[in-house]
């Protein structure tokens, strides 16, 4: 009776274990989720968070596309301040890395270089330009 016993609480022990990674998982995406403020859209690589939307990686045929290198090119060193978007912006990020403080936010979206990104019109952020930016730009009236 003891070894059936033994036997039923390291049954029941690995059950929960085997329950753990994928516990583990949910609530780091959970957490994750709630804690950036972001959520990725759909199949593709589409990330919004408030109000920001990011098209992550884009390809060559995408750039053709939106004639992405017809738009006016602007760039920047390192360094962190604040905007205001007057109309909305939609910009490729050629190189370099900044995070995007929506409207006095905590909370940050992580920009790398070959994402597509739209502003709203409206919007108030803080950029955090961590490593010199090269980006093409236009913006929608």
């Amino acid at each position: 009776m003891h070894i059936n016993k033994g036997i039923a609480n390291r049954n029941l022990l690995s059950d929960c274990l085997s329950l753990l990674p994928s516990l583990s998982l949910s609530l780091s995406l959970s957490l994750s989720l709630s804690l950036s403020g972001c959520s990725k859209m759909g199949s593709q690589d589409v990330v919004s968070c408030e109000g920001i939307f990011v098209e992550r990686s884009i390809s060559e045929s995408r750039i053709e596309q939106l004639g992405i290198r017809s738009w006016p090119k602007w760039g920047c060193p390192p360094s962190k301040f604040p905007w205001t978007y007057d109309a909305k912006e939609t910009f490729y990020l050629v190189k370099g890395r900044v995070k995007i403080y929506p409207n006095g936010s905590s909370k940050y979206i992580q920009i790398h270089a070959g994402d597509l990104v739209v502003l709203p019109k409206g919007m108030s952020c803080i950029w955090e330009v961590n490593v010199a930016v090269d980006k093409y730009y236009t913006f929608d009236p």
